[in-house]
């Protein structure tokens, strides 16, 4: 859902009550939740005609799957980018599971 009318039409009630009070803040939170919505949104979980879903007649690999899979990864790569959570995980994640130093081998004579 990233339609800024379908997300303002589906506020829950406490979203109306602080609009109530005060539309500047009402109208921030609005900005901050679509943007949210549209940056989260994953353009090859939708079905359409660049996105097609997998028939049964399809191969296990195709050029689709392939491509889906770039379209995937650089969507991810974009995230981390620019959404500071996700770039905090992936930099602890990659802490812990890398090395302290590197080491070389022993070569023996």
């Amino acid at each position: 859902m990233s339609n800024p009318a379908q997300i303002a039409a589906s506020l829950p009630w406490y979203e109306r009550a602080i609009a109530a009070v005060s539309p500047e803040t009402a109208n921030r939170r609005l900005v901050a939740l679509a943007q949210r919505a549209i940056l989260l949104s994953y353009q090859g979980a939708r079905a359409d005609r660049l996105y097609a879903p997998k028939t049964n007649a399809a191969a296990s690999e195709s050029y689709q799957t392939a491509r889906d899979r770039v379209v995937m990864m650089f969507e991810a790569l974009d995230l981390v980018e620019n959404f500071a959570p996700a770039k905090a995980v992936v930099s602890k994640f990659s802490t812990f599971l890398s090395p302290k130093r590197i080491r070389t081998r022993d070569r023996g004579p």
